[in-house]
């Protein structure tokens, strides 16, 4: 079985993305705190973070096949760019079925 598949109903990573992003950390709190990705108070995550939540035993796998979409780039860079949208990290996820 491929961990990356989501079964019927099992949260993705660009839902969570959608529902709210941030750069520079792997999730914050609604007041814009730093927090861990599994953190209960998490209300946004980049998208190493997203992956880390929803995947939490093969965000390596998923990591690289992102990359591997994005020409090489490094994720955490990639995300944390200036100009980067959560649009576009959205996409990004969604395009990989992430």
């Amino acid at each position: 079985m491929n961990p990356l598949r989501s079964g019927k109903g099992k949260l993705k990573a660009w839902q969570l993305v959608k529902k709210g992003w941030c750069q520079g950390y792997y999730a914050c709190t609604k007041d814009g705190v730093m927090c861990e990705y599994n953190d209960p108070r998490a209300v946004k995550w980049c998208i190493m973070g997203a992956l880390d939540k929803v995947y939490p035993s093969s965000s390596g796998e998923a990591v690289h096949k992102i990359e591997k979409a994005l020409g090489g780039k490094s994720l955490p860079l990639w995300n944390d760019a200036k100009g980067r949208t959560q649009a576009q990290v959205v996409h990004v996820l969604r395009r990989l079925d992430l």
